[in-house]
């Protein structure tokens, strides 16, 4: 006998799956994703399977520095004097590398940080300790009321149940500037601290209001926690990110700041800014990930430690600008409804819009020697497939014009097959 499933009361996740299934299936089964290496040479790669020779535009590493000479000393000096870790909790005993590592931080971004091995457990340690109303610096009336951007990270929007435990969660689409800014006068009116939560810099395209979050913060005695992951290294004073380019620098008090030490900063791990050492204490103390959580692998301390001292020089600039002139090269050849066109940030998405032609397309640069990422629901919106590009100062200009005049060919052929 046949069963029939009620869709009415399938949870969101299983019901974001089905109406992605068809498509995820479909790139495993043509091997449009899901790539392995054994070799590499900067941007070259080599399939350990078949042996094929890729440039790779899939990792977040803008800046290049994770084959950078000195942070693999640093990594592999760290490993012969301490060891590959510490297993115990940074509360009880910890190599002095992690403090010298927090102090360097602190220089980078003006404001005391704290480190995680990933940004996915800042966001679980600090949250709930602001929604709670357990950091001094940034005191609750009432109670919060989250404001969410649609588009914000999986990492943030997988935590609407732990946010639900401290006070109601709205989503809003933060582009749409007016409906933010009522959003969160009415969260105001109604008494409660409004929260806003966003990435910084989009991983699939997009870059935050914050001078207007931050005006909104202020105006209205609330917050912002915005994810700068993507933001980190590639702009701002010691490549302190995004968001304090945007606020020239100033740290103010209504902001709570993650960044990553991963992509373009050249280690791993995650770190958080907020406004007052009390407010550091406060996290090291009782934020769960931070006591219970395993630390950061030493090498990797190690790595981020000599990555902080590239930043803290006048060397991070050169890198920058390296980055912004591949930016505008791929914008000059890329076609006009690329994602991100124009922006100031290395992440590009050549615009398919059907799933199953964004397969199919990926897979052929796949076979030209290109390994790009397929990116599409729920990653971006059902309808608007493309195939992400991460722009390295690895890549050279040949790198990204071929890439760009293979997809030109490619898409012109599947829109001619429609």
């Amino acid at each position: 006998m046949k069963h029939e499933i009620n869709t009415h009361n399938i949870n969101w996740l299983t019901n974001r799956i089905k109406r992605s299934e068809q498509h995820q299936e479909s790139v495993w089964n043509n091997r449009a994703n899901d790539f392995s290496f054994d070799k590499r040479d900067g941007k070259k790669v080599t399939l350990n399977e078949s042996g094929h020779k890729m440039i790779e535009f899939m990792s977040c590493s803008y800046l290049g520095l994770e084959d950078d000479p000195r942070i693999k000393f640093a990594a592999k000096k760290a490993i012969d004097q301490y060891g590959v870790t510490f297993a115990a909790a940074r509360t009880r005993m910890r190599p002095e590398i992690t403090n010298v590592l927090d102090e360097k931080l602190q220089r980078i971004f003006g404001a005391p940080t704290i480190t995680f091995p990933t940004v996915g457990l800042c966001h679980l340690a600090v949250l709930p300790l602001l929604g709670a109303n357990e950091l001094p610096s940034y005191p609750i009336n009432n109670k919060v009321h989250w404001i969410l951007d649609q588009t914000s990270h999986a990492s943030i929007q997988i935590l609407r149940g732990v946010l639900e435990q401290f006070g109601p969660v709205t989503r809003v689409n933060f582009a749409d500037i007016e409906c933010l800014k009522n959003s969160v006068k009415q969260v105001s009116e109604l008494g409660y601290t409004a929260i806003t939560l966003s990435d910084g810099v989009g991983s699939m395209g997009g870059l935050a209001p914050v001078k207007v979050l931050l005006e909104l913060a202020k105006k209205y005695r609330g917050y912002a926690y915005i994810d700068d992951a993507h933001g980190t290294s590639i702009m701002g004073k010691n490549g302190a990110g995004y968001v304090l380019q945007e606020l020239d620098d100033d740290f103010p008090r209504e902001l709570v700041l993650t960044s990553s030490l991963a992509k373009a900063f050249g280690s791993t791990g995650g770190a958080v800014s907020v406004y007052g050492i009390d407010d550091d204490k406060r996290i090291r103390k009782y934020a769960n990930p931070y006591i219970f959580g395993g630390p950061l692998a030493i090498p990797t301390i190690a790595a981020a430690d000599a990555a902080s001292d590239i930043h803290l020089s006048e060397e991070i600039y050169t890198l920058q600008n390296k980055l912004k002139r591949s930016c505008h090269y791929f914008d000059s050849i890329a076609p006009p409804n690329t994602v991100n066109h124009g922006n100031p940030v290395p992440i590009r998405g050549l615009f398919v819009g059907c799933e199953e032609r964004a397969i199919q397309i990926n897979k052929q640069l796949m076979q030209k020697g290109y390994a790009c990422t397929v990116a599409m629901y729920p990653t971006v919106p059902e309808g608007k497939a493309m195939i992400r590009v991460a722009i390295s100062n690895k890549h050279t200009d040949t790198d990204l014009s071929r890439l760009v005049d293979e997809f030109n060919q490619f898409a012109n052929v599947e829109e001619m097959a429609l």
